[in-house]
């Protein structure tokens, strides 16, 4: 499952979003009229994104899960979630479901959930204590792996 990053799910999830929404539309739970709502999600999930991107260029990290972590990002998102990225993709899917209007696409946020939770988060946070120890299990008594 870790094989490809999660860009790539992310990609996954809003094509099967979008398929569920086209083919078997369910009932409609957002109004054509407040769908636009859907677009505040997605820009805030993308600011965060490159908001966290600068943070590991900064740090001289990398950003991609699976690669040996250089520094410890604690500030910025990561003082409020140990996860924003991942935080930042549900909020742009659900920025999506809402576009998209109909119950069906919603069906893609807990599977992305699932894939990013057990795929993702405990390999990184196996990595990130390896790499420091104390620094990270003291990093996270204090901030919450999600929001």
């Amino acid at each position: 499952m870790t094989r490809l990053i999660p860009p790539l799910w992310l990609l996954i999830t809003i094509l099967l979003m979008t398929g569920l929404d086209r083919w078997l539309p369910l009932a409609e739970v957002v109004p054509p009229g407040f769908r636009v709502i859907g677009w505040l999600p997605i820009v805030a999930g993308i600011a965060v994104v490159l908001w966290c991107a600068r943070l590991f260029r900064k740090a001289a990290t990398p950003i991609r899960p699976g690669e040996k972590p250089r520094s410890l990002v604690t500030h910025g998102p990561f003082a409020h979630s140990r996860n924003p990225i991942y935080v930042s993709m549900f909020a742009g899917l659900l920025g999506v479901a809402l576009l998209l209007g109909s119950l069906s696409s919603f069906a893609g946020l807990p599977i992305f959930i699932a894939i990013i939770a057990r795929g993702f988060v405990p390999m990184e946070e196996a990595a990130l204590e390896q790499a420091f120890g104390e620094d990270f299990r003291a990093y996270c008594g204090r901030v919450r792996r999600w929001i």
